[in-house]
Formats: structure tokens, C-alpha cells, sequence
């Protein structure tokens, strides 16, 4: 995340692009959730979607709150499977206003970014709560909480790549050699599907949850209390 913003110069009025090439990947599911909007020459975006460098380099956009870019070219692209729109800027190209708008709605779209499991693939787990503060910095928002409870949030979404029902940060505590980019973020329907019976028959969808749960007793999976499954049995 460094690297871009060390290819981004200030002006009065714009941060212009001093590098050769770089195209930010908007993911179509952003356009369908007005993460993202497109006027013309212009797209109101969320600034945190995966961006590619010079057409090798792979990085993130660090700009968790909605900003105007003003791409030289707009493209769409499927790439393994998933469609996006490239916006793509060259050198000296304007990329976006000095000035970024705060408002409480640019947190509660993070929050949700972090609950549905939707974030840029290319982030690293160490960066992830440091980009949380950020999105609250921006928006001169305080949650009234430590970020010790931001991390446990996020331990609880991250998930072992290789074996969801695993905390990533469990896994990564136990062998420190594996990749900070080997897991994957589940949402929190996921997650009551994964942990407890209780938990995914409580959930809105029913019969997948059903599934979920006749799956955890079929193969004998260690199942966690959820907190109102705990309250019940007091």
C-alpha cells in the first residue's frame, strides 16, 4: 500500500499519478452494492479495491471511504470468473480531489464490508485492522471501542483457507511461516453455519442452514455455544 501512495503527488486542488500504469479493479459486486458509480468520466468509489501496477505489480487501493476518481480509460474485464470494471490511469493523470468528504455512512460501510466477507483479495490479515482505523480516522469517527474488540472481530470473519472451520489467526499463531494471504473472509451467515447447529438453525435462511447443520452432525465437527444458546440453557 505504500508503493501507491508514493506514486500519488498533491496539488491544490487533486492527487495526481506519477507512476506509468495503473489500473484499479472495481469488482461488478461493488457496482451492484453502490460501492461504486459510474458518471461518465468520473466514478464515485469506495477506495479499497485491488489495483494492478504497471500490468504485474499487485496491491491495494488504501482509501477505505468513498472518493471520485477520474480515470484516462474505463474497460470491463472478467478475471477467474469475476467480472470488473477497469478504471486506468497514466502518468500525470488526475486520480482523485485532495478533499475527501467525511460522513458515518463511509464507516457503516466498512462495517459491512468486514460482516458480509467482502474485501480485496490481495490485503494482507496484518493490514486488515490497520485499515479499519484508517476508515475511522478518515471520517473522524470513534466506535466507542478498543481495537482489541476491532481484532477480535476480525479473527472471528478470517478464516484458514484451506479449512474455514479454523481461524486464520489461530492457524498463523501456531506456524508463523504461512502466508498472510492464506485465508479467506466469511460472512457472518457463514460463520453460524460453520460453528453451531443453534447458531445456523436460529439464522434467516433455513433450509441451507438445515444442511449446514446436518452436515456438523455427520461428520462429528466440535460445535461452539452461541451467546443466546448459552442464555437459554442458564
Amino acid at each position: 500500500m505504500d508503493l501507491i501512495s508514493n506514486l500519488m503527488r498533491p496539488t491544490v486542488d487533486h492527487i495526481i499519478f506519477t507512476g506509468n500504469k495503473l489500473d484499479v479493479m472495481i469488482p461488478y459486486h461493488y457496482i451492484e452494492r453502490n460501492l461504486a458509480t459510474l458518471y461518465g468520466e468520473r466514478i464515485e468509489l469506495f477506495g479499497l479495491v485491488d489495483v494492478l501496477l504497471d500490468d504485474k505489480i499487485k496491491e491495494v487501493l488504501n482509501l477505505p471511504t468513498m472518493i471520485t476518481i477520474y480515470p484516462h480509460e474505463i474497460n470491463e474485464k472478467t478475471i477467474d470468473n469475476e467480472k470488473y470494471v477497469i478504471a486506468t490511469f497514466f502518468k500525470n493523470d488526475i486520480f482523485t480531489d485532495v478533499n475527501i468528504r467525511q460522513d458515518s455512512s463511509n464507516v457503516e460501510i466498512f462495517i459491512n464490508m468486514i460482516f458480509s466477507g467482502k474485501m480485496p483479495r490481495f490485503l494482507k490479515y496484518n493490514d486488515i485492522l490497520k485499515v479499519w482505523l484508517k476508515n475511522l480516522s478518515l471520517n473522524s469517527i470513534d466506535l466507542g471501542t478498543s481495537s482489541t474488540i476491532l481484532e477480535i472481530i476480525i479473527a472471528e470473519v478470517c478464516r484458514y483457507k484451506n479449512d474455514p472451520q479454523f481461524k486464520f489467526a489461530e492457524m498463523i499463531a501456531k506456524d508463523p511461516t504461512i502466508s498472510q494471504y492464506d485465508y479467506t473472509m466469511a460472512s457472518i451467515r457463514d460463520i453460524c453455519a460453520q460453528n453451531s447447529t443453534f447458531a445456523a438453525l436460529t439464522f434467516e435462511d433455513m433450509d441451507a442452514m438445515i444442511i449446514s447443520s446436518l452436515n456438523i452432525n455427520k461428520y462429528k465437527k466440535e460445535e461452539s455455544d452461541s451467546p443466546i444458546e448459552k442464555t437459554i440453557k442458564m
